[in-house]
């Protein structure tokens, strides 16, 4: 029975060996294995170590014999590869969602997917990583109790925080708690956003996830109306420009050759372009006419025009004109 123990031990030991400290690029010797074993006080001989290696092949493992001047193993079939172990930090360290708490907390499980000697590479690099993060250490577990209300089909409470002119948190309507109907949640531009039926307003609202504090489910079904009855869930598409609500237009635009990549970068690979004279194309994209598309149009100088409709154009030029008054004396 002890021998069978201190096999089961030795067997788990190897796994978790191979798991923190190998992948396809990096192995060990069987030198190395026994001294790994020989640190967590097993005492263990070559013939075993290869019996624990056939029983987590067995068992699913795929574990590789490479040989070479020295015969190394790795475990090669990991659940993430280094690269998408970096691609998913990068993310987790981008996202203005997160505090940085929440954030070094996500980055320093998701890097236990990767094998020790990738780690510390991948610690470092997120480290340069820097992007402005939320105040808000509830907006992670706020994901949690809004689909959780969502599934029981009830309503929320929460209060609501905006910045001040002094740069500082304060609550909306004194204070005063919210009562939503969550219908989707969404993800755009770095942040969660919630689009809820508001109980005092009557209508839809998006609201900043981060922006929520003291967030609960209600023992209180959801809201059932004529809002709430015809909406639909649908995926964030390019024409919203982020969360901005409104009327989804066509709109056709006059491209120059050097910002054709942002339209595409913007609308997708789906947008066709019609050539014209010189350097220029054209397109049709859809969009809602908002301060945020002026943005974009803003962001791409005499490289984009916008061709028609003309209500687009009137807008965007009372937008224009509206901000250079701010400018004059």
């Amino acid at each position: 029975m002890a021998n069978q123990k201190n096999q089961k031990i030795k067997l788990l030991a190897l796994e978790t060996i191979f798991r923190n400290e190998t992948d396809a690029n990096h192995g060990l010797s069987m030198v190395e294995l026994l001294d790994k074993l020989a640190e967590r006080g097993i005492d263990a001989e070559r013939k075993s170590v290869y019996t624990c290696i056939e029983a987590l092949r067995e068992s699913g493992m795929n574990i590789e014999k490479h040989n070479g001047a020295t015969v190394t193993y790795h475990f090669a079939n990991r659940s993430f590869a280094t690269q998408e172990v970096l691609m998913i930090v990068d993310a987790i360290r981008s996202s203005s969602f997160l505090s940085a708490e929440a954030a070094n907390a996500l980055v320093d499980k998701v890097t236990r997917f990767a094998c020790e000697p990738m780690r510390s590479r991948i610690t470092e690099h997120a480290q340069l990583v820097s992007f402005p993060k939320s105040i808000n250490d509830e907006a992670i577990n706020n994901i949690d109790i809004l689909m959780r209300a969502y599934h029981a089909q009830k309503k929320i409470t929460f209060r609501y925080f905006y910045y001040n002119k002094a740069g500082k948190p304060a609550l909306c309507r004194n204070g005063a708690a919210y009562t939503a109907t969550p219908l989707q949640l969404v993800y755009s531009g770095g942040r969660y956003y919630l689009v809820a039926f508001d109980d005092d307003l009557h209508e839809l609202v998006n609201y900043r996830v981060d922006h929520m504090l003291k967030l609960a489910a209600s023992s209180e079904d959801r809201a059932v109306n004529d809002i709430t009855r015809s909406y639909k869930a649908e995926p964030l598409d390019s024409a919203r420009f982020n969360m901005n609500r409104g009327e989804v237009i066509p709109v056709t635009l006059i491209v120059k050759e050097r910002a054709v990549n942002s339209v595409i970068d913007k609308f997708g690979n789906d947008v066709t372009f019609s050539p014209e004279a010189g350097d220029a194309t054209c397109c049709h994209v859809r969009v809602v006419n908002c301060p945020a598309f002026y943005g974009w149009l803003l962001e791409q100088g005499t490289g984009v025009v916008v061709k028609k409709p003309q209500r687009v154009i009137d807008t965007y030029r009372a937008y224009l004109r509206a901000s250079l008054n701010l400018y004059d004396a």
